[in-house]
């Protein structure tokens, strides 16, 4: 049986606040790789976590010691501290953590089954929106002929218009009386059908801005726990009130801005 992995801080207190008598032990799966975040001091590492009953994956900390060795899907028992984060997304500073068991091997069908649903969606988009393409370049394409045409003459206009007939009737003499195009009628037919597939677009893009507001939201949303996490290691340290007072402001513009993007983004 594989032995599991021990790691020890060997402070003696969290960097979050709190001293080991009120550490807490958690159990979770890693859903992602450990990165490393720069600061101007120390990098610290971090890594997301599922834990059981919790829709919302949480991000997991390790200051002041080795980058850990953790892979993906591991399910890790830690110990540390929650910060004191007035965020609905609180983090957890490690300083124990025990690999309990290892993730599935990865194998070539294990991959296979990663990758079919993703593209079995991704090639499900890439046809709607190879039909999204085609149909407006045939649009643009019918616009141009109907310019080409209408400078030839009326006659030549009125005869291409009642092959439009014909066709937007099927072919069938009993729906060929509903459909009696002129330039005008046929522009608007035409802008009809244009609709549906712009108003999909505009959803789209407005989708993508919101998207991106958010991913400017969730950014802020890290700048502000990790202030507020240097700022919680300071209070409990009782280093310079001065770099406190700074930290505080720094989290009140921050908070401001935050504040702006989620107005827009609920716009």
């Amino acid at each position: 049986m594989k032995e599991t992995k021990v790691n020890q801080n060997t402070t003696e207190k969290s960097s979050v606040g709190g001293s080991k008598l009120d550490q807490q032990i958690i159990t979770g799966t890693l859903t992602s790789r450990i990165e490393t975040r720069e600061t101007k001091t120390e990098p610290f590492y971090y890594g997301f976590f599922k834990f059981p009953n919790q829709e919302q994956e949480t991000p997991v900390i390790w200051k002041k010691q080795a980058k850990p060795d953790i892979k993906k899907g591991s399910q890790v028992q830690l110990k540390g501290n929650w910060a004191k984060s007035n965020n609905s997304r609180p983090s957890f500073t490690c300083q124990v953590y025990q690999i309990l068991k290892d993730p599935p091997e990865l194998t070539i069908q294990s991959l296979r089954k990663q990758i079919q649903p993703l593209l079995s969606f991704t090639l499900e988009q890439k046809q709607e929106w190879q039909q999204k393409t085609d149909f407006l370049f045939s649009k643009n394409r019918a616009l141009e002929k109907l310019e080409k045409i209408s400078k030839l003459g009326n006659q030549y206009l009125q005869a291409y218009l009642l092959t439009k007939n014909a066709r937007y009737s099927n072919y069938q003499q009993e729906l060929l009386k509903h459909t009696n195009f002129t330039s005008e009628t046929y522009l608007e037919r035409m802008a009809s059908e244009l609709e549906d597939t712009e108003r999909r677009i505009k959803a789209i893009q407005a989708q993508d801005k919101a998207n991106q507001r958010i991913r400017e939201l969730e950014q802020k949303i890290s700048d502000l726990e990790k202030q507020n996490q240097d700022l919680d290691y300071l209070l409990t340290s009782g280093k310079n009130s001065e770099i406190i007072k700074k930290l505080q402001t720094k989290i009140q513009e921050l908070n401001k801005k935050t504040d702006e993007i989620e107005k827009e983004v609920n716009q």
